[in-house]
């Protein structure tokens, strides 16, 4: 019985140590396949963003030699490319000598490599679909490396050069490293022609640039067996111990690789099997303790037969596997603690039922359910013993639960095989079939007995090209997986597209066995794609022929705009002209003495002309909002003073009407940067709309900050009158081009209704808005939003009021315009300039040849030579290369403005010219002096006012002031010589504060004078 024990945990003690070294290293084989297999697929990878690379390059070649200019733009985009490129040294272009036309190194350009080994294998043998590998070498700079090359050829089909990658051995490390799996695990990546590339982690025994391509080593077996995957045991002289030796071949046909490389993961075997030496030195350990124990108790039973069942129950104890023993009857005679936990010892008896027969040897499997209430298995071993000189039998039991559940998910793999909706084929390598799932019984019609054991050749319809066949075997005979699609024949004879993947079933040696096909019926979805491309073609068509009318729909549509332009242009031209002599001649009279009824009418023909003159203006904004020309300045500028200056501008009128004026503008900032001009177009229109419409009450023009933040500033504008207001529902219709609120023609107030559409433009060019906020009968507050830039720099300088302005300087006039000529005379005499006037450009030529010309005015349409052409006439000549030419034209679109500054005028002005832009643009560029006063040397002396008289009309100013009236400052000009000759410095403060309509800091001012003149009479 002792010996049946023992023979029974020898044999079990060998199985279980059998298992577990097969577990141990098909896990460390499955492990080593994956590590090579991923190493692979990310060399692969590289290597075909570095193919595209190169193919990208050589595509583009030809051009790139062309010239300077392009191969300076190929640097350029070999950088860019190399930025996106992880494992590639340097990038470049030769020609057909050798020499470097282009690299991201510019160390490179110029030097000659024709003598490089990559260089000459191309040149002598070049081939298109090359993608030549060179053997690892040490450039002059001491790098391991390698080189990618692809051929160039001209368009005769010379060899013109290649296209090189050189790769970076450093980073291909990088990567290896991080998928490194363990200690003892090592990964590399060889030359075809058996040079090592890199190694991770480094070792004595190969380092890069070692040839491992000798007879015996596995390199050599790998390559002589033909196979693209290896799995190898042996010596291996990387690690230099018994090793397991996953090896691939990477040489993708796509590629058209010349070379392969040799992937390959390699672990060292003792590493491998340390787990299993140790239970194998631990049962050998225990064997030899239980058998000495055995021949022990063998010893003691022949001598005490009566201790033997003790000894007996201390050895079964000891097993680390359950052990019962039972008796002829049946009955458990012993059992360890091990067996009783595992199935209870109630239910021990029960569970054995399944190996009770004690003839022979007996095997079986059983479920139970452990102490915690979870599903296990047990696996019963028994064997036949005398026990008491009776037969009895002794039972191993041992937990397989891990091993029912792997497999089971074995049995979860076949049936997901078997119901695949693919077809799935197994065939042996002469293409015999010898498994079939269910998909494809289904499509191929045939059943389970006509299939099995015939070759797939029984689905052959004879419509696919035989050359796919030869292209199939060649690669399965390869060792290589195979994809492609064949036209293959049902049972019933109908035909059907299917696509299909095979792949070789290795063993663990490498050896080839089996088969594997997964197939797809692809009918449908190649007939949709031939309807989709068919549908796609139509469609290209259709979108050809509706590109081709939109095209000549947009030159039509250009041509008519460019023609609306050119009228626009023509117009504003036609209607300019006169504009100028109108507005210049009022101009001039209005400088004379006339009566007071002339000067009125004089005053209504100025106001006509302007109305007229502003709602050409607005037509022309439109027509440049609508084309999207409208631009917008930059230029330092004083918001507050800009309010000021609108306050200005609509002073009188408002006192005429009674209105009070006031300005609060304290919160704005002092400088910033914007479209001067612009903003004050839009504040004038809120303004000129407050005037229309308001008959008593005031008018107030504010600004504020909303906001700031990285130096822009949001700013808000307005302007509140107490007029009849406006509706709700009617708001939305002031912002629509010719709308008006009033279209009767009974209606009483005027206008074109363009001004707040070009406002509300303007202001979202200068990210803002414009609005409106109103009470029917109450009043309205128009308002405008902008976002503009802090400016570093001083707002400009608005010049000085014509009638206290006087230059010095030589003014040559170009107009052909009898009319217009006379008027820019006068214009430049009242300032003190003198004027010498020409009819045409070819004379104002001849008038700066002579010299002494200060600055010229060039109309540019005139006769016998127009103003472009003088200019650039004037320009080559000696004396007018630096003289400033400012352009005068009826014109006002921005295109004639560059074309002016293109032939090199300095300075533009549209036609009507207002005499303070002429002026303003006038003193940019000659000198301004000092003014006299009343044309003499010396001016009158003011008159003398009484003291008395002088107080009253002091309290007269402030009543003004206190009231917010802008007629203060017309009060105040009445007595400002006085003021002046008794208080010079105040005089000036509070004149300056009266202008800006700063009201309280003057009431205060005014107050203090009061006191001091009740203070001093006589002062």
């Amino acid at each position: 019985m002792l010996v049946a024990a023992l023979i029974l945990f020898a044999l079990q003690t060998a199985y279980h140590l059998y298992q577990t070294r097969k577990m141990i290293e098909q896990d460390a084989i499955g492990r080593l396949e994956n590590h090579s297999l991923v190493l692979k697929e990310a060399v692969e990878r590289r290597l075909a963003a570095i193919n595209a690379t190169l193919l990208h390059l050589r595509q583009t070649a030809s051009a790139k030699m062309a010239s300077k200019e392009s191969r300076d733009a190929a640097v350029q985009e070999i950088g860019d490319l190399l930025n996106i490129l992880n494992s590639v040294r340097t990038l470049s272009v030769l020609n057909a000598d050798g020499t470097v036309i282009a690299s991201n190194r510019s160390e490179l350009i110029g030097q000659n490599f024709a003598q490089r080994e990559y260089f000459g294998a191309l040149k002598k043998q070049p081939r298109p679909d090359r993608l030549h590998v060179s053997p690892p070498f040490t450039t002059v700079m001491g790098v391991y490396t390698m080189n990618v090359v692809r051929p160039i050829y001209d368009r005769q089909g010379a060899f013109a050069g290649i296209v090189s990658a050189t790769i970076d051995v450093v980073n291909l490390g990088k990567l290896i490293e991080a998928m490194h799996p363990s200690e003892g695990t090592r990964l590399s990546v060889n030359h075809g022609d058996g040079t090592l590339l890199v190694l991770v982690p480094e070792s004595a025994n190969a380092k890069p640039g070692t040839n491992v391509n000798k007879p015996g080593t596995f390199f050599r077996r790998h390559v002589e067996s033909g196979q693209p995957d290896s799995l190898m045991h042996g010596v291996s002289g990387m690690l230099g111990v018994d090793s397991i030796l996953s090896m691939r071949t990477l040489q993708p046909a796509e590629l058209g690789m010349d070379a392969p490389l040799m992937i390959t993961a390699a672990h060292k075997l003792d590493d491998i099997l340390a787990p299993w030496y140790e239970q194998l030195y631990g049962r050998a350990a225990l064997f030899l303790l239980v058998a000495a124990a055995l021949t022990v108790a063998l010893h003691l039973y022949q001598r005490q037969a009566g201790r033997a069942r003790d000894v007996l129950a201390a050895l079964i104890a000891a097993f680390p596997d359950g052990v019962v023993v039972r008796n002829q009857a049946g009955d458990i005679v012993l059992s360890n603690e091990q067996a009783r936990a595992m199935l209870g010892p109630e239910a021990l008896a029960e569970r054995l039922r399944a190996v009770a027969d004690g003839a022979g040897p007996q095997h079986a499997e059983i479920q139970f359910v452990d102490a915690t209430g979870a599903k296990r298995w047990a696996e019963l071993l028994s064997a036949p013993l005398a026990w008491e000189g009776a037969p009895g039998v002794a039972v191993s039991i041992r937990d397989i639960t891990e091993r029912k559940i792997g497999e089971e998910q074995l049995g979860k793999l076949v049936k997901a095989v078997d119901q695949s909706p693919e077809s799935i084929v197994f065939t042996d390598l002469d293409g015999t079939i010898e498994y079939v799932n269910a998909a494809f019984l289904s499509i191929s019609g045939y059943t389970w007995d006509e299939v099995i054991g015939q070759n797939p050749r029984i689905l052959q319809s004879g419509e696919t090209p035989p050359e796919r066949f030869r292209e199939m075997w060649a690669s399965l005979s390869a060792g290589r997986p195979w994809r492609g699609e064949f036209i293959n024949k049902r049972k019933d004879g109908s035909l059907y597209l299917e696509q299909a993947s095979i792949v070789p079933i290795r063993q663990a040696d490498g050896r080839i066995t089996h088969y594997v096909a997964v197939k797809l019926d692809v009918t449908d979805l190649r007939r949709n794609e031939r309807e989709l491309a068919a549908y796609r073609d139509g469609l290209e068509r259709l979108v050809g022929e509706r590109t081709t009318e939109l095209a000549a729909a947009k030159e039509a549509a250009e041509s008519a705009n460019q023609a609306k332009s050119s009228f626009l242009a023509n117009m504003s031209h036609e209607i300019r002209t006169p504009m100028n002599a109108i507005l210049g001649l009022t101009y001039v009279l209005l400088q004379g003495d006339l009566a007071a009824d002339q000067a009125d009418k004089v005053n209504k023909v100025a106001g006509a002309a302007n109305h007229l003159l502003q709602i050409i203006n607005d037509i022309l904004d439109l027509s440049k909002i609508e084309a999207g020309k409208l631009q917008l300045e930059e230029m330092p500028f004083s918001p507050g003073e800009l309010i000021h200056s609108v306050a200005n501008m609509i002073r009188d009128r408002a006192a005429g009407k009674g209105l009070t004026l006031t300005v609060d503008a304290e919160e704005l900032p002092w400088s910033l940067l914007g479209d001067e001009m612009r903003l004050r177009q839009v504040l004038l229109n809120f303004s000129s709309n407050a005037l229309k419409f308001t008959e008593h009450g005031c008018i107030t023009i504010a600004g504020r900050v909303l906001a700031e933040q990285d130096g822009m500033v949001e700013c808000r504008f307005s302007v509140s009158d107490t007029g009849i207001g406006i509706a709700p529902g009617e708001i939305e219709r002031l912002f629509k081009p010719f709308e008006q609120l009033d279209n009767s023609t009974t209606r009483r107030y005027g206008g074109t209704g363009l001004g707040l559409v070009i406002a509300r433009h303007l202001a979202r060019l200068m990210g803002g808005d414009v609005g409106v906020d109103s009470i029917k009968g109450t009043g309205s507050t128009f308002w405008i939003t902008t976002r503009l830039r802090r400016a570093a720099g001083e707002p400009r300088v608005v010049a000085e009021p014509s009638d206290r302005l006087r230059m010095i300087g030589r003014v040559l006039l170009a107009e052909d315009e009898p009319t217009n000529r006379e008027i820019g005379c006068v214009l430049l005499n009242n300032v003190g300039i003198e004027v010498v006037a020409v009819g045409d450009g070819a004379a104002a030529v001849e008038e700066v040849r002579k010299g002494k010309i200060d600055l010229v005015l060039m109309d540019l349409q005139m006769p016998v030579m127009d103003g472009l052409t003088a200019t650039t006439w004037i320009r080559a000549l000696p004396a007018g290369g630096h003289v400033p030419i400012v352009a005068l034209t009826a014109n006002a679109f921005p295109s004639d403005r560059e074309r002016c500054l293109q032939v090199g005028m300095d300075d533009f002005l549209a036609k009507p010219v207002e005499p303070d832009a002429l002026y303003a643009t006038l003193a940019r560029y000659l000198q301004v002096i000092v003014p006299l006063r009343s044309g003499g040397a010396r001016s009158e002396p003011p008159p003398v006012i009484d003291p008395g008289e002088l107080v009253a009309e002091l309290q007269g100013v402030r009543a003004l002031l206190a009231t917010g009236n802008s007629q203060a400052g017309r009060q105040f000009e009445k007595i400002r010589a006085a003021i002046r000759q008794r208080f010079p410095d105040d005089s000036r403060r509070l004149s300056r504060m009266i202008e800006l309509y700063n009201f309280e800091p003057a009431l205060v001012l005014v107050d203090e004078l009061l006191s001091r003149l009740a203070d001093d009479p006589g002062k």
